[in-house]
Parts: C-alpha cells; structure tokens; sequence
C-alpha cells in the first residue's frame, strides 16, 4: 500500500539528488562568489529536507490513506523521470546559476501542482491527508520560489 508518505520521501530524494549536483558543482567552480551562492543554494535544499521531514513526523498513522497504485504508479514514474533529467549545472556565471536554479524550482512546482491534481482526479476529492500534505508542500516550494526571485538582481 503506498501513500503521501512515499511521495514526500521521493521529494527528498529528488533533493538530495540535486544537492549531491550542486556539492560536485562546487568542487568544480573557482569563483569565490559563485561558490558562495552554490552553498546558499544547498542550504536551502537543506532547509527542504528539514521541512518534508517534519511533515513526515506530523503525519498521524490514523489518518493515513491508501494512494490508488495505478495513479502512485504514474505518479512515481513522473517523478523518476523528473529526477533523469537533472543534470550538473554548467554556469559560468552567478547570474547564470541562480536562473538555472529558479526554472529547476518552477519545475519542481510544476511537478508538484501535477501530481496535487492527479491525486485528486483519482481520488476525487480534496479534502483528504494526501491532498493536504501535498498543498503544504506546494505552499511552501512557492514560498521559496518567491524567494528565490529576490537573487535575480
């Protein structure tokens, strides 16, 4: 039986895959400054890690509900797939960096809100744990996008 809980621990690891680019990325990168910002960039992933777990922890194993394997089936398939295509960044530039950083987010929240409606095509409802825990995490990958907006300059 699969449910959020399994999502969410594919969203860390998707994390801790683009972490694990950004560390190589850094070892390979000269510039002071833009090493500076990879690190920030780490922490912040980091920082996700630390929120996903906690709502792991928060998650009540009463309320737990069973994801329909057909829709967790695609829905993991999306995900791997997501996690193929994540390459070592190649930036010359911080400007570069942090552009490359700020499309991964959009598209780690495009992926996010596909998944939030998938579940709730196959759930057919939205008033469940699954699609809760989902929108917090959608709630907050938004949060640090926005975030994320303010290093452009």
């Amino acid at each position: 039986m699969y449910d959020v809980r399994d999502l969410i621990k594919k969203t860390i690891a998707l994390s801790e895959k683009r972490k694990a680019l950004y560390f190589k990325f850094l070892e390979n990168t000269a510039d002071p400054r833009l090493r500076i910002l990879i690190q920030i960039m780490i922490s912040r992933l980091n920082q996700d890690a630390v929120f996903y777990n906690k709502i792991l922890e928060s998650i009540d194993e009463a309320d737990i509900e069973p994801i329909d394997f057909g829709a967790y089936d695609m829905i993991s398939s999306l995900i791997n797939q997501f996690g193929r295509r994540l390459e070592m960044p190649t930036s010359k530039t911080r400007k570069e960096f942090i552009h490359l950083v700020i499309e991964t987010e959009k598209a780690v929240y495009a992926l996010m809100m596909d998944i939030q409606g998938r579940l709730a095509q196959s759930e057919g409802r939205t008033d469940g744990i699954t699609y809760r825990t989902i929108s917090k995490a959608i709630l907050n990958k938004r949060f640090r996008l926005e975030e994320l907006e303010n290093y452009k300059e």
